[in-house]
């Protein structure tokens, strides 16, 4: 991550409690067992404790810097703070940068990093079959690649992996998953990417969304990210949407006819009856 601190600090939204080395952090960890020399530690907040909490152990580790919530702040300032906020015996060799929130403020500067690297950037999502596209993808395409490791395509994996990327990648083949409304759009206002993949559109998570269409339409959040203004985006919206709400129809219509034939069981491919069964690649590059 060849940012300066003061770039850091500019994009995380920090104030800056203690400066620490020169140089540039070499990843972002979220968990301070797993830090070690080199890293920048976010003190996330959990349900149950503050992520802050741990900021110590990371800078005891030997990470380059941590990121800390304003519960945690106050253990790094010259008159102490709260008494389980645990501040090391010295942080003069790191740097501790105090945000609002720690887990925006890694997707900020994740989003800097993103764009620092001026890599091509791939999104990948869909009902089922991301990660497949998604590795797939990575061993074909051509140049530095890097995309994420295992399933960390979330809203806090995604940062993570684009905070891991190094600084000669050449394209990112970033995986996103969705949970529940609007967080493909906060995905893709992390990664912006300039080609989009839906793999699919399927009955998962319906519970959270209500219907189909509704999964359809927040999926379509995704492409319309892509290099566009706000206003573009809007337009680009509604014309995927209605893209992707022809295809789901045109396959239920088909899927009808075989659930009355066959029954409610998938097909030879093992994939559910109402899902679109080609990926849908939506590139604004290629738009005129």
């Amino acid at each position: 991550m060849r940012l300066t601190p003061e770039e850091i600090a500019a994009g995380l939204g920090a104030e800056v409690v203690a400066r620490g080395a020169e140089g540039s952090p070499r990843r972002a960890t979220i968990d301070s067992a797993q830090s070690g020399p080199g890293d920048l530690f976010f003190g996330l907040r959990g349900a149950n404790r503050d992520g802050g909490e741990f900021a110590a152990d990371a800078i005891e580790a030997g990470a380059w810097g941590v990121v800390v919530g304003p519960r945690a702040r106050q253990s790094f300032l010259p008159d102490g703070g709260e008494k389980d906020c645990r501040a090391p015996a010295s942080s003069a060799d790191a740097w501790v940068f105090a945000v609002a929130d720690p887990l925006a403020s890694m997707q900020s500067l994740a989003r800097a990093w993103r764009r620092a690297l001026g890599a091509r950037v791939v999104g990948v999502t869909g009902s089922v079959g991301k990660t497949s596209v998604k590795d797939i993808a990575r061993a074909l395409l051509p140049g530095r690649v890097h995309a994420n490791r295992e399933n960390l395509n979330t809203e806090i994996g995604l940062p993570l992996t684009v905070l891991e990327a190094p600084e000669d990648t050449e394209l990112l083949v970033l995986e996103m998953a969705m949970r529940g409304p609007g967080q493909i759009a906060e995905l893709a206002g992390i990664a912006e990417p300039d080609v989009a993949v839906i793999t699919n559109v399927g009955p998962v998570h319906v519970e959270l969304l209500g219907s189909i269409e509704a999964i359809a339409a927040a999926k379509a959040a995704f492409p319309a990210w892509s290099r566009s203004t706000p206003q573009q985006r809007t337009a680009r919206r509604g014309a995927v949407s209605r893209s992707l709400d022809r295809q789901i129809r045109r396959d239920y219509s088909t899927a009808s006819g075989v659930y009355r034939e066959r029954g409610p069981r998938s097909g030879s491919s093992g994939k559910p009856w109402g899902s679109t069964q080609k990926p849908c690649v939506f590139s604004p590059v290629c738009e005129s």
